[in-house]
């Protein structure tokens, strides 16, 4: 008889969350950084919600602090995470685009402009 793992994927689950968090922060800290630009990519009550946090820490230690700490978050991510930062850049730089063009583009042609742009670099 073979052993089983007790791993019910909690662990996997885990990882993915992980994943999703660092790929949020850095995607906010390019797109949504402050109430007056919007992330497209983050539902508007979790950015509603951050940018409070945001706010609330710009009252306490002043927005220049705040906007160091970031930076030095974002360096960090980059660091630890150098595929799924370039990953967040590419989605980031093709909605951009998007954004900037006056006919309409499919979510399809915008994922596969992200992956071309991510395995350039």
């Amino acid at each position: 008889m073979g052993r089983t793992k007790g791993n019910d994927g909690l662990g996997e689950l885990l990882v993915i969350l992980g994943f999703a968090v660092v790929a949020v922060a850095l995607y906010y800290d390019r797109a949504g950084r402050g109430q007056e630009n919007d992330a497209a990519l983050i539902p508007n009550n979790i950015e509603g919600r951050i940018d409070f946090l945001v706010g609330k820490l710009n009252e306490q230690f002043g927005k220049r602090w705040v906007d160091e700490g970031f930076d030095a978050l974002r360096a960090y991510l980059e660091r630890a995470y150098p595929s799924l930062a370039a990953l967040v850049g590419a989605v980031y730089t093709v909605e951009q685009i998007a954004r900037g063009q006056f006919i309409r583009v499919s979510g399809y042609a915008k994922q596969q402009a992200a992956v071309q742009r991510a395995f350039a670099r």
